[in-house]
């Protein structure tokens, strides 16, 4: 057996590995609404040095009106999702959750963030106080994301005001990178406390009506205790 070859074999797989490790996961997305006649999202996943490229254009529009169209399907929707909400407001693991989802926010990288809107409704002074508002919300937005989230340039921000009409239109363009090494070990450690917080749930769903009778009349030691006490004095 020839020793060079296979530690040639081995040294090339571990670069192959390193490279891939150490290569980017670049995503861009764009998402844009106007008014009630146009609801897109298009997605764009590049990644191994542009080796996989994955893109889809959703029309979140159809997609909408072909679930309320089926009732019972977005009946059957609507009722999974509640008992999910449910289930995880109930246990808090949305708090819980907070800490690790937004120690995974500091490891991407966001190279732009565009969000250009405008909006009217007839009146200049309502219009004025909507762009107010708008302009509040975007506002939080940008410090949120400067606070959690590295960015190589500020984000750009506009909204444009409609005095002399009545709609809206929101336009939102990203592009977020992470290398792959840190998104493997971010998801394992994400998965990792999401089954901390299931183990730790159905531990107290198993503890919490322990130490009561089959009559619901107490905890057994009290009741054993009344049985031994009976038993002295008889």
């Amino acid at each position: 057996m020839d020793w060079n070859i296979i530690i040639i074999v081995l040294a090339t797989f571990l670069l192959a590995i390193a490279a891939i490790l150490i290569s980017k996961i670049i995503l861009k997305f764009s998402f844009r609404m106007k008014n009630l006649s146009e609801c897109t999202l298009d997605i764009h996943l590049v990644t191994a040095y542009g080796l996989i490229r994955i893109k889809r254009t959703l029309d979140i529009k159809d997609k909408l009106h072909n679930l309320m169209n089926d009732e019972g399907k977005s009946q059957e929707t609507v009722g999974k999702w509640q008992k999910k909400l449910e289930d995880t407001t109930n246990d808090m693991m949305l708090k819980d959750l907070k800490a690790p989802m937004l120690e995974a926010l500091k490891n991407l990288t966001i190279h732009c963030f565009v969000w250009r809107s405008g909006a009217g409704v007839g009146e200049a002074a309502a219009t004025g106080r909507l762009a107010g508002a708008v302009w509040s919300i975007k506002g939080i937005f940008e410090a949120w994301l400067k606070r959690y989230v590295p960015m190589k340039k500020a984000p750009e921000l506009s909204f444009v005001p409609f005095f002399q009409a009545v709609g809206f239109d929101t336009e939102i363009s990203c592009m977020v990178s992470i290398r792959t090494g840190k998104a493997i070990l971010t998801l394992l450690r994400f998965i990792k406390k999401w089954k901390k917080l299931n183990n730790r749930r159905t531990e107290n769903n198993g503890t919490s009506n322990q130490g009561v009778n089959d009559d619901s009349d107490g905890k057994f030691e009290g009741n054993d205790r009344c049985e031994y006490d009976r038993w002295r004095s008889g």
